[in-house]
């Protein structure tokens, strides 16, 4: 994939992560083992191969060569590909890599005239067409079809070695048609004027007629013809399609073609007893649209194919769509800009071995397949195999012999099979999707247009739209291309529909429905034909696997694969196979990182409900979530609570629609699995609508016979989500009930999670008696179970006890101690909760610079864990210490991140009021303060409603006074709260401390 936006103009971080992945691959390494070889981070190594570092330092570059064992030229180059030395932008002087004396034989260094691949060739523009009547490596397609020269008699001078398979020459008079072992039941006939047809034409091949202009037709192997329409414009008037014309193909030649196309669609052959040196013309490679977003993967494949370790054989394997074709010719056309020859044969249905020599003999310009054996035993080549699919086993056959026989050729093969393991030494290099925009919402237009599929999208619309993209469109786009998955073909036909459809036309029309995308022309086949042809590709089994498997909606791992499928069969094998043939996308570390791509999730979920198996697949997938999540939830709290909230993260879509389904078709399942995760719902703020669901649940009919276990935790549950945003009091009397199920049933940890919840809910409500016995009951608990983590969070709450009577040494103290209970215990979020109560302490007792201290330290560790409950509450604490203490400018910063997040209100009231009484603006104060204590009311902690009555009472009108004091008592009276020094101040009972004053301007 390209690298991100950003990435150095001269794109040196792509050509060394594509140096450093051939590098590590030509070990065997993995990036896990080539990490812990070094010593760097499994992630900075993938960041290096994605190309995303444009210049590494030194000192890992060094790392990387030692642990790769690199020594003398090879250590020289690695470091000159990360831009250590070398030319200006690192590019190495030959055409796949630079050449060493160890190169593999057949890839020398090149000759005279030898260029840049980034450069253009002498007397040609910079897409390599010509300009001064010299000609351009290039390609044609494989085929029988090509008539070949009469010998004497009327015979054909080629014919097949006996046993070889391969074109051979015949005996003069023979009678024979070349190409064709005796024996193999290919009838051969005599052309009139003395040729023949190639091998496979008694199969219904193609004639070999020349185009107009000595241009021949495409040859197709199996005798499929795809003519090659003749451009008159030309610049020589070859009528090359594109206006490219044929080329000599040898590197380093300066001079004009030697030769030229026969009429017959051949190119001619050299004069006898010509030698392996002389020009040979070849037939010109297809034109492309312009490649957009591979440029990094046509560097690694450049690299794969040369330097020392270079593969001699190349599979690009894909889905149907993916862009194999294209790419395989852009790095045939950057060969060719090099200097070296490169040609491309496409295999059909019907191709033969004999189809695919005579094929590859006609596009390298020779008359038969046995002269590329001395013509390029020492001259660097590539042939591009396009569709070996279609005829593995001629293929493959034909691969075999021009692999023994003609080594200095390098293959670089398209395929939507693997072909590792069948051919030795095969490697199969995966295509992936184009990289997508990140999740919206989209702030910078810019950056999104150079996101590679984006980028691809744009440039096809521009070719059927001429109204430019508005910037505030390109979202739309970004989210269109997301729901393509990247995936090239749809992209494209996405964006032909863009002359007759609007972006959010077609984000609506298609974003639901890709599969049905198909070309405009009547009759072109859809998205869903290309996936299918792939799929078709599978045994019973395996179709029958994907399309259990269409029922995962994010990443899933093998574990959660084997829990799905049947005991029977092996899904490791399975997903091999899956994987190899692209259906199955592998992204990311860690287990859970497979993922079906959209388009194959969405056909594999149509057939699986042709088969009528959808039902019983979403219920099975349920159970598999619903078990995967209890498990997860268990590790919650302690030093894998960070882990445990990542796996659910991945998780989060097959959550979501394992609830959808089951809150339906079984709400029992579905309670089990809503009971498992209120703690992950409530840390990504999504408390309101999981509690909503959790109602719901509890109070279907169809639920009330489930185990009264999963009831009550499933109640505890909502009791702990509605607590999340200021509700906890409507679950109060049903959370009691749920907990003497649990004392029951003996479940300690639900019952010190519900004595928690508890305790909070009647704190919040100014319940201290029934708050402070749960606590005390949870602390002899946890002491008598050994429970380390539950003994802190038992000694942090009941700190609130020793704040509502005033000690607020002892509370400090208190702590202090449930802080070294949680890093004892490794959960570092109670240690962050500790000291956010800290700086509320330190605040309370106008400490404010310790306050501000504690309160951006616990404010930034809540943030990274994921607390927004929590972390209101810090940055309440912090804000208000920044605004009594004279800080009103950090304060306002505070305020501004508050107002982004729910349930903040309250606290952002609290320190507008501090804010206004600073300023001494009393009306503006007694305003703030009163709203403040209505937003209050009924969350965390009633003693923060106790501060602002006294706020309100301090800053109002003698009326409004009178109504706060009085609202103030009766909250005293019920919560046994008493008034700390500093509002006994404020509301006149006694004087302010001296250092109190000091610290808290504008106080009265």
């Amino acid at each position: 994939m390209s690298p991100g936006p950003g990435h150095d103009s001269q794109n040196a971080g792509a050509r060394f992560a594509a140096t450093l992945r051939a590098r590590r691959l030509a070990r065997g390494l993995t990036q896990e083992e080539l990490a812990s070889r070094t010593g760097l981070g499994v992630r900075t190594l993938r960041e290096l191969e994605r190309g995303r570092v444009a210049r590494p330092q030194r000192n890992t570059v060094s790392l990387l060569a030692e642990a790769l064992s690199l020594s003398g030229p090879d250590r020289d180059d690695f470091v000159a590909s990360a831009g250590g030395r070398g030319g200006p932008s690192g590019v190495s002087d030959h055409p796949w890599g630079r050449p060493h004396p160890r190169s593999i034989p057949g890839l020398p260094a090149g000759g005279p005239g030898q260029i840049f691949p980034d450069q253009a060739l002498p007397g040609r523009d910079a897409q390599g067409r010509d300009t001064s009547g010299q000609s351009i490596p290039g390609q044609a397609v494989p085929g029988s079809g090509v008539p070949r020269r009469a010998g004497p008699g009327g015979g054909v001078q080629d014919r097949a070695t006996p046993g070889s398979g391969v074109p051979g020459r015949a005996a003069p008079g023979s009678g024979t048609r070349g190409g064709a072992a005796p024996g193999d039941g290919v009838r051969e006939r005599t052309m009139p004027g003395g040729g023949a047809p190639g091998p496979g034409t008694s199969d219904g091949g193609a004639s070999g007629r020349a185009m107009p202009g000595g241009v021949p037709e495409q040859i197709v192997a199996g005798g499929v013809r795809g003519r090659a329409v003749p451009d008159t414009d030309a610049p020589n008037g070859s009528g090359v399609p594109g206006g490219e014309v044929l080329g000599t193909g040898v590197l380093g030649s300066g001079g004009p073609p030697t030769g030229r196309v026969s009429g017959r669609g051949v190119p001619a052959r050299a004069a006898a007893g010509s030698t392996a040196g002389e020009v040979t013309p070849t037939l010109p490679l297809p034109t492309h649209p312009p490649l957009v977003g591979r440029d990094a993967d046509v560097a690694e494949l450049l690299t794969l194919l040369g330097g020392p370790y270079g593969a001699e054989l190349i599979a690009l394997v894909g889905l149907a769509g993916i862009g194999k074709t294209g790419l395989a010719h852009a790095v045939a056309q950057r060969v060719a800009a090099a200097g070296a020859t490169a040609v491309s044969v496409t295999i059909t249905n019907v191709s033969r071995p004999t189809d695919i020599f005579a094929a590859v003999a006609a596009v390298f310009g020779v008359a038969r397949a046995e002269e590329l054996v001395d013509r390029y035993a020492g001259r660097p080549a590539l042939l591009v195999l396009d569709g070996i699919d279609r005829s593995p086993r001629a293929a493959v056959e034909a691969m075999h012999w021009l692999r023994s026989r003609v080594p200095a050729v390098r293959i670089l093969a398209t395929s939507r099979r693997p072909l590792a393991g069948e051919v030795p030494g095969a490697v199969d290099w995966r295509v992936e999707p184009l990289d997508l925009p990140p999740p919206g919402p989209y702030a910078d237009p810019a950056a999104l247009r150079r996101v590679p599929s984006v980028a691809l999208f744009l440039d096809r619309l521009r070719q059927v739209r001429r109204e430019p993209v508005a910037d505030q469109e390109v979202g739309a786009v970004a989210e269109l291309v997301r729901r393509l998955d990247g995936l090239p073909l749809a992209i494209e036909l996405a964006a032909a529909r863009g002359r007759v459809l609007e972006l959010p036309e077609l984000l609506s029309r298609y974003g639901h429905r890709v599969l049905d995308l198909a070309p405009t022309d009547a009759g072109g086949r859809r998205l869903r034909d290309a996936v299918a042809a792939s799929y078709h590709l599978l045994d019973e089994r395996e179709q029958a696997a994907l399309r259990r498997l269409s029922v995962f909606r994010g990443r899933w791992s093998l574990e959660l694969a084997e829990a799905l499928l049947d005991d029977t069969v092996d899904v490791e094998a399975i997903l091999d196979r899956l994987v190899g043939l692209g259906l199955v996308s592998v992204r990311g570390p860690g287990d859970l990182r497979f993922r079906l791509l959209d388009v194959v999730m969405d056909f594999a979920a149509e057939q699986c409900a042709n088969h009528s198996e959808l039902r019983d697949t979403r219920l099975r997938h349920a159970e598999v979530v619903t078990r995967v999540a209890v498990r997860i939830s268990a590790e919650f709290t302690g030093p894998g609570s960070a882990l445990a909230v990542s796996r659910l993260d991945y998780l989060n879509s097959d959550i979501r629609s394992a609830l959808r389904y089951t809150s339906v078709r079984d709400p029992a399942i579905a309670l089990r699995l809503a009971g498992a995760i209120p703690r992950w719902c409530r840390l990504r703020g999504r408390d309101v609508e999981a509690h909503r669901l959790l109602r719901r649940l509890l109070d279907d009919r169809r639920a009330q016979d489930c185990d009264p276990l999963v009831r009550a935790v499933a109640q505890v549950g909502a009791a702990m989500l509605a607590s999340a945003h200021g509700r906890g009091v409507v679950e109060l009397c049903a959370t009691e009930a749920a907990l003497e199920v649990l004392v029951a049933c003996g479940d300690t940890s639900a019952e010190l999670t519900a004595r928690a919840l508890l305790a909070g809910i009647w704190q919040a409500v100014g319940g201290a008696e029934e708050s402070r016995r749960h606590l005390e009951t949870m602390l002899g608990l946890a002491i008598r179970t050994g429970r380390v983590r539950e003994i802190g969070v038992a000694q942090n709450n009941l700190a609130w006890h020793d704040i509502r009577t005033g000690d607020l040494a002892t509370a400090a103290r208190r702590l202090t101690a449930a802080g070294r209970r949680a890093v004892e215990a490794g959960d570092a979020r109670i240690r962050a909760l500790t000291q956010a109560n800290l700086a509320e302490v330190a605040r309370l007792d106008g400490r404010f610079d310790d306050a501000v201290d504690l309160g951006r330290r616990a404010a930034a560790t809540i943030a990274e864990i994921g607390d927004p409950t929590h972390r209101v509450r810090a940055l309440g604490t912090l804000g208000q210490a920044l605004a009594e203490s004279g800080r009103p400018d950090d304060a306002a910063d505070v305020l501004v991140e508050l107002a982004e997040m729910p349930g903040g209100a309250g606290m952002s009231d609290m320190i507008t009021a501090y804010l206004a009484v600073g300023r001494g603006d009393r009306t503006a104060a007694a305003r703030a303060f009163e709203s403040a204590a209505n937003l209050l009311a009924g969350r965390d902690d009633i003693r923060d409603v106790l501060e602002a009555l006294t706020g309100l009472a301090a800053c109002g009108e003698p009326e409004v006074r009178r109504r706060a004091l009085d609202e103030l008592n009766g909250i005293r009276e019920r919560g046994g709260l008493a008034l700390l020094p500093r509002e006994r101040a404020l509301l006149g009972e006694r004087p302010l401390p001296e250092t109190a004053r000091t610290k808290a301007p504008g106080a009265r």
